[in-house]
């Protein structure tokens, strides 16, 4: 079987078995990796290690590519075994990594951590009634578009009632 150009690349770069990946076991996780030197990124540990969370050797590549270029990626990981050592792992690797959310919003909390009524929410976010009533009373759960505009509503409120404003008139 031919070995890749870039596992080539690799193999040359990084005294480590390519071939025979060690995958670790954990939970699914998105995350963000960051890279604000990229003379300090070690590509091929990086590209390992990521390789080593579930995606495929050039997915990794192409992602550690995309933040040496952009700043900024994020990709989604299968097996992350502990937030903590990952961080380490990759921070090693001369990226920094951050968490995405994926665990539920209490809309009822926010909510009343605004000191809003339900209407008043939904008016002010340009949400249906119906649905604030439905999430927080647990008939309906909102989907991930919907609790990142959440996230967003918790983090800054002001800046999310502005822009849903009409500009210019």
């Amino acid at each position: 079987m031919k070995r890749s150009k870039f596992r080539e690349r690799v193999a040359r770069l990084a005294p480590t078995q390519v071939e025979t990946i060690d995958r670790v076991s954990g939970s699914p996780v998105v995350v963000h990796l960051i890279c604000d030197d990229r003379a300090r990124v070690r590509v091929p540990t990086a590209v390992q290690e990521l390789a080593r969370r579930g995606p495929s050797l050039l997915r990794a590549k192409r992602a550690v590519e995309a933040a040496l270029e952009h700043g900024l990626v994020a990709i989604s990981l299968s097996d992350v075994e502990d937030r903590g050592v990952f961080s380490r792992v990759l921070e090693d690797a001369g990226l920094h990594v951050r968490f995405v959310a994926a665990d539920h919003v209490d809309v009822r909390g926010l909510r009343e951590r605004l000191d809003l009524t339900r209407e008043q929410f939904a008016w002010r976010f340009n949400l249906p009634v119906e649905t604030i009533e439905k999430w927080e009373t647990g008939e309906r759960r909102p989907d991930a578009g919907a609790l990142a505009y959440l996230r967003v509503i918790a983090r800054d409120p002001d800046g999310a009632m502005e822009a849903q404003e009409v500009v210019g008139t």
